[in-house]
């Protein structure tokens, strides 16, 4: 462990930043993560230094842990208030009014919430600082659970005898598995009530910024359309596996949802407002979400105190996700390793095609951001996604478009030449309003169970649930591993097995990272056509010949 100690006075903090960027070089931590350290330990030393008593001093603590850093600043004096440490995350003040300054705010924070936390023991303040990215972290074990599940499934299936395999199966890595799915569903309903009712009253909210946010708002609206159309007409199309080929495998799991679905669209509305929690019915939970947050984003000065609690009980079960999604890598490993022990090879082969399917749809969704910038911002594509490669690669090692905010913010501006008065309004709104990406993965992977599980899906059944994964696509978590929930809430209103999710474990951590990757590009593409439509598009520093490597 490395310490520190500074006078609790501004001219400390010069002080402190030459300690904290020497000991991070000297972990081997990257620029980037040292720069961000920086910026968030400055912001903080001045929080703790405006209430600290004269002569006092703050303490500084680092110590690397599995690949990350934790920086803690304490220093004596009164109580902080949580909710009121704010920091400089880039917002253009003068552009936004005081409802989208805060919206944003927000959704900035949440790009950091798993960076700083402020905790207050005795007569001491404290900041503790995260250093680099539990994302990443994350993304790296899930990666190498899923290969060694792999290559010891194969070895297994063929040298290991069959006795030692059902032993192994029923008492080890079932019951993993069927734990794990059952964290998801205990918080499905809550998560998705109160993301959906706090991102639906944070967009009716938004007075401003006039024509420029109708032009950010009807651009994402149109791509996750066609994004869904794009999933559900690829699959249709293609229609991968055999129908009812997982229905022995999922009903060994023993979890299964018992939902009409015809009787869901049907009854919408429900007779009060517990039923659609006691009895999960989605599309009911989904409508109730929806009214509140429309009557709370209109309901003035009066829904403040409202308006605080669906945002805490939202941060609450997101912070309850991101736990959940720490076991992520364990269940990729049992649920992957029960797979190859269990289901025949075309069952396998039915996975790869509906991956397959995958990678088309996001080409194709791909090919309809091109089309935006060639058509709308009349620039040269091809450079255009040679500049957001930075931002591309970010968005997928960490797998989420939201942790990648600050990054693609500063990219627009100084790689493409998008007015920060167009991207500081447009990329953190679009990184929970427009997750294309996740829109196709949530259609093509639910269509894809549901026919293997032998439920179909036709008509206006097909119309509901491209219904339900555009709702979900504005109202998911913003945490990792959330599209494990939002798929649990497709498969109930579905009728299938939530069993069958298993199947897909080690998949949808993978996936993860592709949509984000593909969401972050939609974000910057909407973000530079509205930009050349305002005459807010510096073509000159988007045409200047790009560095090898970007800093940003």
């Amino acid at each position: 462990m490395l310490k520190a100690v500074i006078p609790a006075q501004i001219s400390g903090i010069s002080e402190g930043l030459d300690f904290i960027e020497a000991s991070l070089k000297q972990l081997k931590f990257n620029t980037k993560a040292v720069h961000e350290a920086m910026l968030l330990s400055e912001e903080s030393m001045v929080h703790l230094m405006q209430n600290a008593p004269a002569e006092s001093t703050v303490h500084i603590h680092i110590k690397k842990r599995n690949g990350l850093a934790s920086i803690s600043l304490s220093a004596p004096g009164p109580g902080l208030e949580a909710d009121k440490v704010e920091f400089d995350l880039g917002i253009e003040n003068d552009v936004l009014d005081r409802s989208v300054e805060s919206a944003i705010r927000g959704i900035l924070m949440k790009a950091y919430q798993d960076k700083i936390h402020y905790a207050r023991k005795g007569r001491y303040n404290f900041m503790n600082i995260t250093v680099g990215s539990p994302e990443k972290v994350l993304a790296v074990h899930t990666l190498w659970a899923l290969m060694i599940a792999t290559v010891l499934g194969l070895i297994l299936r063929f040298a290991a005898p069959t006795g030692f395999l059902n032993i192994l199966d029923t008492y080890v890595l079932v019951p993993i598995e069927t734990l794990f799915i059952k964290f998801l569903m205990l918080v499905t309903a809550p998560a998705v009530f109160f993301s959906i009712i706090s991102a639906v009253a944070r967009y009716t909210s938004f007075s401003g910024p006039g024509r420029v946010g109708a032009k950010v708002f009807i651009g994402y609206a149109l791509t996750s359309v066609a994004a869904v159309l794009i999933g559900t007409g690829l699959f249709s199309h293609l229609t991968p596996g055999v129908p009812g080929d997982l229905a022995e495998y999922v009903l060994q799991k023993g979890i299964s949802a018992n939902t009409d679905l015809f009787k869901t669209v049907l009854e919408i509305i429900p007779t009060n407002i517990i039923e659609p929690f006691l009895s999960t019915n989605t599309l009911q939970l989904i409508f109730v979400a929806i009214v509140c947050g429309i009557a709370l984003g209109r309901m003035g000065d009066y829904s403040t105190a409202l308006r605080n609690f669906s945002e805490a009980m939202d941060t609450l079960f997101t912070k309850i996700i991101e736990i959940i999604a720490k076991c992520v890598p364990l269940a990729s490993f049992a649920a992957t390793l029960s797979c190859l022990l269990n289901v025949k090879l075309r069952v396998l082969l039915s996975l790869l095609g509906m991956v397959g399917v995958l990678f088309a749809a996001l080409l194709c969704i791909s090919l309809v951001y091109v089309l935006i910038v060639l058509i709308f911002g009349r620039v040269n594509p091809f450079l255009f996604i040679r500049k957001c490669w930075p931002v591309i690669r970010e968005a997928f090692i960490t797998g989420s478009s939201v942790s990648a905010i600050p990054k693609t913010v500063r990219t627009c501006k100084n790689s493409l030449g998008i007015s920060t008065r167009i991207s500081s309004f447009s990329i953190p709104f679009g990184a929970i309003v427009n997750v294309d990406g996740n829109c196709i993965y949530l259609a093509i992977a639910g269509l894809f169970l549901a026919r293997a599980c032998g439920v179909d899906i036709f008509g206006t059944e097909l119309i509901s649930i491209m219904i339900t994964v555009f709702i979900l696509s504005i109202g998911a978590p913003m945490a990792p591993g959330s599209v494990n929930i939002c798929l649990t809430v497709l498969l109930t209103q579905m009728g299938v097995s939530m069993g069958a999710i298993s199947l897909i474990i080690g998949i949808n951590a993978l996936a993860e990272m592709l949509l984000a990757a593909s969401n972050v590009v939609g974000d910057v593409a909407v973000s530079l056509a509205v930009a050349k439509s305002e005459g807010l598009l510096n073509t000159e520093v988007f045409n200047a010949r790009p560095r090898k490597r970007i800093s940003v």
